[in-house]
């Protein structure tokens, strides 16, 4: 199952895979490539530790953290995405019921605070 095959069957919608799919293929890769963090696509890697080194050092540029900023999130989403994508591949088992860690997915206060609240019973 290929990144795109992937989040379909998770069920996101058409658009949302069209743009993590060419998040990971282009602006992300591109940016990787111009601060010379890899010089190969994100698409070529395939080990998640691999793509989590790398995804960190794409976290640390101007360019992401403002283009993703702008984007509600759109490239930060697509990165935690395609790590967990690559760490079911490696091993679907033991995968197969836990969520990836966030690369990049700030709450805000609110929403954190809603996290931890209890929930509500009336």
């Amino acid at each position: 199952m290929d990144f795109a095959d992937w989040l379909v069957a998770k069920k996101l919608s058409p658009s949302t895979v069209k743009k993590y799919v060419g998040a990971i293929g282009g602006a992300l890769t591109s940016w990787a490539n111009e601060n010379q963090i890899t010089s190969k696509s994100l698409r070529e890697i395939t080990d998640r530790d691999e793509f989590e080194s790398i995804a960190e050092l794409i976290g640390d540029t101007e360019v992401f953290t403002t283009r993703n900023r702008r984007g509600n999130n759109m490239y930060g989403a697509a990165l935690n995405n395609y790590s967990t994508f690559l760490a079911r591949e490696q091993d679907p088992v033991s995968h197969s019921a836990q969520n990836s860690g966030s690369f990049f997915n700030p709450l805000s206060e609110t929403e954190d605070a809603e996290a931890a609240a209890p929930p509500f019973e009336p």
